[in-house]
Order: structure tokens, then C-alpha cells, then sequence
């Protein structure tokens, strides 16, 4: 949540963040459409709307708007009336635009005094694949004094950038008192780890807390690779059912294998197969038009 200060100091800092940064971007010099200001302005206010269909048409037409909505969100921060509300939405579009030239504002705001614009600012930085942040968000992620949510979000976008420290504070965080943290950690590991932190993921099976388990299964299941499956196996002992049959979902799509849902069925698969060399994708095609001569 945000920290209780007054609005206006928030939007004040905001808006004097993203100005300065804006200029980097070209577009401080650049007339805006009122009708455009008008439109995002209109659409931000309906992200926080209380009806779901309401929220989410907001949402989705935001998106729609493409390139062109990134100069009119940087706009709308520098006014007096948006709240730290929308101030939050406006980090999430920008990260949804996916436009480098919010990357500039973007890491500004990744040194706002406000833990949770620090929070967006590093999603948001991440999402649009900003390269130039990658050693920032290294910063922040190993910064032992920040806090743990903002570590994390800077974590996962230095990930998403290809930074092998944010990768490591992810291995980190992983350790954190807090399930919620772990679980979040080890399934971006992973997401933009690679097949080479196998054995890390599978280490969070051994988790008191299922929701950990439960991504640690799915992190295995995206790793795909056949450094994976013994972890996966693993999970077919676990003593929660959905785990257990999460394990075995994920181990039909990757092995192919059509087995019923009987953990023991996998387990002696596995023991008479886990040392075979792993068919590459490559190998199979070439098999199937063997096959088709």
C-alpha cells in the first residue's frame, strides 16, 4: 500500500520525476492532442472503477491505443488532479505499452522515496524491456536494506532483461520468511532462468507451504528440458493431491508419455528411463519423415 503522505506530495514527486525524464525521450517538446490527454485521462479513472466489465474495457482500450498512449500517460502525471490511485495505473500501462520511451521516467521513478511507485517503476521497467535499467534493477534487487516487495519486482524485471545478478537475487529471495515472496521468486527463476537452475527449483519442493511447491512445480514444467523431469517426479510424491497431479500434468506434456494419473505408474517409468539421452526436438522431426518414406 502506500505510505500515508499527502497527495499532493506524491503527485508532486511523480510528476517532477517523469517531467525531467520525459525529456530524454523527445517528447517534451511535442504538442499533445487535448482530445488524446482527454481520452487516456478519461480511461485511467475507469481502471479503478468498481464495476469489473467497467475496469477491464478500460484496460483493454488502453492497450488498443498502442505508441500513442505512452506521451499522454507521462502527460497526466504532471496534473493536479491525478491521484496516487492513478498514478499506480499509469505505471501499469506504461509497462503494458511495452515503449522504450517510458524507459527514461521509468528508472526515475525507480528512486521515488514512495516504496510502491519504486514497486511499479521496476514492473514496469521489465515489461517494456528497458536494456539501459538492467544494472539498476541489479541495485535495487540486491539491496539488502529495500523493501522485499520492491526487491523482488526489480528481481523479476532484471530477470526478464537477462541479468544473471537479478537471477541470483531471485535464488535469494527464495529464502525469504515470507511463503508469498518464495513462491513468487522460484517461479520466475523458472520463467527467465534457464534449464541451469533446475536443481535450485526443485530444492523449493522441499517448502512448508504449498503455494511454493506449486510454483515450483510450475517453474519446472516451463523449464521443459529433461533436467527438469526429476523434480517433477519428486512432486509426484507430495503429500498434497493437486501438486501431485500438477507433477503428472506437466510430465505428460513434456514426456509425451500417456500414463494415468498414478504417481507410481511415473515413478517406475522414470527409474527404467531417467538415464536415456533426451530425444531433441531436431531428432524427432527427423524420425517423423523417415517414417513418412
Amino acid at each position: 500500500m502506500l505510505a500515508r503522505r499527502p497527495v499532493a506530495f506524491l503527485i508532486l514527486c511523480l510528476a517532477t520525476l517523469l517531467t525531467a525524464a520525459c525529456s530524454h525521450a523527445g517528447e517534451a517538446d511535442e504538442p499533445l492532442d487535448p482530445d488524446v490527454l482527454r481520452k487516456i485521462k478519461k480511461l485511467v479513472k475507469g481502471t479503478l472503477a468498481e464495476d469489473t466489465k467497467e475496469r477491464e474495457k478500460a484496460w483493454t482500450d488502453i492497450r488498443e491505443m498502442g505508441n500513442l498512449v505512452t506521451p499522454g500517460l507521462l502527460e497526466l502525471t504532471k496534473q493536479k488532479e491525478t491521484t496516487p490511485a492513478m498514478s499506480q495505473s499509469i505505471l501499469i500501462a506504461l509497462g503494458d505499452s511495452k515503449d522504450p520511451r517510458a524507459g527514461p521516467a521509468l528508472l526515475d521513478l525507480l528512486k521515488s522515496p514512495e516504496a510502491a511507485v519504486r514497486k511499479g517503476a521496476a514492473r514496469a521497467l521489465g515489461d517494456c524491456r528497458y536494456k539501459p535499467a538492467s544494472q539498476p534493477l541489479d541495485a535495487v534487487a540486491k539491496n539488502e536494506k529495500e523493501n522485499e516487495d520492491v526487491r523482488l519486482f526489480a528481481a523479476v524485471a532484471g530477470a526478464k532483461l537477462g541479468s544473471e545478478a537479478s537471477v541470483g537475487a531471485l535464488m535469494t529471495l527464495m529464502k525469504s520468511e515470507k511463503s508469498e515472496t518464495r513462491s513468487r521468486a522460484v517461479f520466475a527463476l523458472g520463467k527467465y532462468g534457464g534449464i541451469k537452475h533446475a536443481a535450485a527449483i526443485e530444492s523449493a519442493l522441499d517448502d512448508a507451504d504449498d503455494s511454493v511447491r506449486e510454483d515450483a512445480v510450475e517453474a519446472l514444467r516451463l523449464l521443459k528440458e529433461k533436467p527438469a523431469w526429476a523434480g517433477l517426479i519428486k512432486a509426484t510424491r507430495d503429500a498434497n493431491f493437486k501438486i501431485r497431479g500438477s507433477a503428472m500434468d506437466a510430465l505428460h506434456d513434456l514426456t509425451k508419455q500417456k500414463f494415468d494419473r498414478e504417481p507410481k505408474i511415473w515413478q517406475e517409468w522414470w527409474e527404467k528411463h531417467k538415464d536415456d539421452p533426451e530425444t531433441k526436438p531436431e531428432a524427432k522431426k527427423k524420425d517423423s519423415l523417415k517414417e513418412s518414406f
